[in-house]
Formats: structure tokens, sequence, C-alpha cells
């Protein structure tokens, strides 16, 4: 008898098991995004430009001056616009409909190492490639934030102060991608020229004819190229 009791005892004890771990709510990856808040890694690389190069011995420069160091860091967020003053549906020339954003409130956010654990990773000035026109080593940074989970479309200023730019110049993707850098003539002048701007994406070999668009979810990375904005004189 005691040993049919330690039996029983055994079996119960193996069925609660198996019940606690079928019924732990994991999460999986299915494509679908889960409500919620996400803290998200991300990071992004520097695109060598050839044509910037061509610009710095246009206004006098060297391949040694090539403009190629984060100092300052933007991402900016946009959301899809839902409301009832969205308008119309844009259409791509082969008349697919296509969705419309806005820059969410808050969108616009200055990275830094306190809140967003931010780490930049510069050219060494010393490396032996400076003086050459093809780099081999450019810059790097990755930093982590909170965010609603959802799908948006986030881009990356780097080395242009957006605290000057009116919000209403910005506050769409395509009127981010038409603003215009002013260039600062002169050999004096081409580190100031060192406007960078990318998009991210969660796929880092996204091809460039991605649709800018990315997921925050649990399980999701996202990466973004940057390249000089300097050689087309406008961001994009």
């Amino acid at each position: 008898m005691k040993i049919a009791n330690r039996y029983i005892l055994l079996i119960a004890t193996f069925v609660l098991l198996l019940y606690s771990c079928a019924d732990e709510d994991l999460y999986i990856d299915n494509g679908n995004v889960p409500e919620g808040e996400t803290e998200i890694s991300a990071s992004l690389s520097f695109s060598s430009f050839f044509p910037a190069l061509e610009r710095s011995r246009a206004a006098g420069g060297s391949p040694g001056t090539a403009i190629s160091d984060i100092e300052r860091l933007y991402i900016l967020i946009y959301e899809e616009d839902t409301g009832e003053d969205a308008g119309e549906e844009i259409t791509d020339e082969d008349g697919t409909e296509t969705k419309k954003w806005k820059l969410e409130k808050g969108g616009i956010i200055l990275l830094n190492e306190s809140e967003h654990s931010l780490r930049v990773d510069n050219p060494d000035p010393d490396r032996t490639d400076k003086n050459s026109p093809v780099e081999t080593e450019t810059a790097h940074a990755a930093f982590r934030f909170r965010h609603k989970n959802g799908t948006y479309k986030i881009y990356a200023v780097a080395n242009v102060d957006l605290s000057a730019v009116p919000t209403k110049d910005i506050d769409t993707p395509e009127k981010l991608k038409n603003f215009s850098l002013r260039w600062v003539p002169g050999t004096d002048n081409v580190a100031k020229n060192n406007g960078m701007f990318g998009y991210f994406t969660n796929d880092k070999n996204a091809p460039v004819t991605s649709t800018e668009t990315v997921n925050i979810s649990p399980n999701q990375q996202m990466h973004a190229r940057i390249r000089r904005a300097a050689s087309k004189v406008t961001i994009a």
C-alpha cells in the first residue's frame, strides 16, 4: 500500500510539473508584435562615401580630412499617421498605397551615455589609412532604449544640431530626407560639414530598397548604416 501511494505521489508531481511548464507564457517570435514596451539594442555603422572625399578635395582638403567621426547622434521616431487629418494615402509609382507617417511626440531623441548606454567608436586619428582615398576604418556606435512595441520608421542623424531645427520642418520622413544642410566653405571648415544620415532596419543586411520600417518587440535588434550628407548638400 505504501509503495502504491508513493507511485501515485510521484505521478501527481510529474503531472504538475508538466502543467506548469505548458502554462508558462514564454514569448515566441511568430512575426506578431505584442503589446507593451521593450528595451531594444541598436547599432549603426558608417558607410564610406567616396564622393564626399571628392568634395573635401574640391574644398581644398585632402583625403586625410575626410569626414568620418560621430560627435553627436540623434534618432527620430515616426509612427503611422492614423488620425482623421492624415489625408489621402500616398501611392508608389506602381500605384500601391503606402502608409503615412508622422513624428511621434517626443520622437526626437539626442542619445547619451547615461540614459541610452551610448558607445561610439571613431576611427583612430593616427590610423595608417588616414591619407588614403579608401577608408578601411570607419565609425561605429551602439546604444539601447526603451519604447512601446510596434512598427516605426526610425532614422539616425549624426553631427547635426536638431535643437535649432523647427519640428514642423522634419515632422514627416519626407521632410527629414529633404532637409537641406548648408555647406561651410573653406579648407579650415571641412570638419564642420560632417552631417550623416541613415535609417534603421531589423535586418542588418537589408537592401537599400527596404521599406525603412523597423519592428520594436522582444528578441529584435536594430541596425543602421549612415552615410555622409555633405556630398549632396541635403540630408538624403
